[in-house]
């Protein structure tokens, strides 16, 4: 059947890894036919090496079969199996939301960092907004760090949203969705002076930056969440910013990740906005990523 021996789970796994073989090297074959055979079989490595001889039925060698032939067309591994870890929470994907980045789960980090060295009143829940919420990995990942917090998320694409419900549910968090538009300003529940915190990961790349970017991003994940124009590549941040000096109370934080060439122009437009206390801060890889801005108390002039 399909070029097989045999349908032990030692025979199948071979015959994975040649199914992909000229597409990925070596490496890359072994790390995507360990997560296929986890995620699909339940079968991490050490039960695939010591027990060899297991098993598999057909309608499992066919799941293979079909993940395989995704991957071999440049599919990225999380859309194959439809799942992603984010923080240590599994995150559903689907190519209606980006693939939760390793930069991401740093700019989680990062923010919930600063949220918790900075304190808050007891009197009052904290309460944060993600806008752009996407799979809603940070959302998702900020209600599990901080449970007494109150967590909205938001996102103009009712596909992504109800991604990004389901996910909520699978992780047993309570957040709060609702769609919008920040760039037309509607759908924005919030009186002034509301939120305490304000999280996003907006589109910032640049179309210009294609060129430089893999194919099994370029051909399945969301343009629309990813690309900006040249002549206004922070046109959602200026949109975040304006939101911010509304709905943020004083003193109140907006934390973004940003595009590692556009870092100081994103911090002075959030300080143009009104915006202060204004930083950027590198990533693991040195790349200047992540922007912070308080909105300024009422005794500020």
């Amino acid at each position: 059947m399909l070029g097989l021996k045999d349908n032990t789970l030692g025979e199948v796994y071979r015959w994975f890894k040649k199914q992909i073989a000229a597409v990925y090297r070596p490496d890359e074959q072994t790390t995507l036919a360990n997560e296929v055979f986890r995620r699909f079989l339940d079968v991490a490595p050490d039960q695939r090496v010591l027990s060899p001889r297991q098993r598999l039925s057909e309608s499992d060698i066919v799941r293979l079969y079909k993940a395989a032939k995704r991957l071999s067309r440049g599919e990225p591994l999380e859309y194959v199996t439809g799942v992603t870890d984010f923080l240590g929470h599994p995150i559903r994907v689907s190519p209606r939301v980006l693939i939760p980045r390793p930069e991401t789960e740093e700019f989680v980090q990062w923010a919930g960092a600063h949220i918790r060295e900075r304190g808050h009143p007891k009197h009052q829940a904290h309460r944060l907004l993600d806008i752009g919420t996407g799979s809603g990995c940070i959302a998702i990942a900020m209600a599990h760090g901080f449970p007494g917090m109150e967590v909205w998320a938001c996102d103009e694409d009712v596909d992504a949203l109800e991604i990004a419900k389901h996910n909520a549910l699978i992780n047993k968090v309570s957040v709060g969705f609702f769609r919008c538009n920040v760039l037309a300003r509607r759908d924005h529940p919030f009186p002034p002076a509301s939120l305490d915190t304000i999280v996003s990961n907006p589109p910032y790349v640049r179309e210009s930056e294609k060129a430089r970017m893999k194919p099994n991003v370029l051909d399945h994940e969301p343009a629309k969440a990813l690309f900006v124009r040249d002549k206004d590549p922070l046109i959602f941040y200026r949109a975040i910013g304006i939101l911010a000096m509304e709905w943020l109370r004083p003193e109140a934080w907006l934390y973004v990740e940003v595009n590692e060439s556009m870092a100081p122009e994103t911090s002075m437009l959030l300080f143009e906005l009104g915006l202060r206390e204004n930083m950027h801060t590198a990533d693991f890889r040195g790349k200047p990523r992540f922007v912070r801005a308080q909105r300024p108390g009422q005794g500020f002039h």
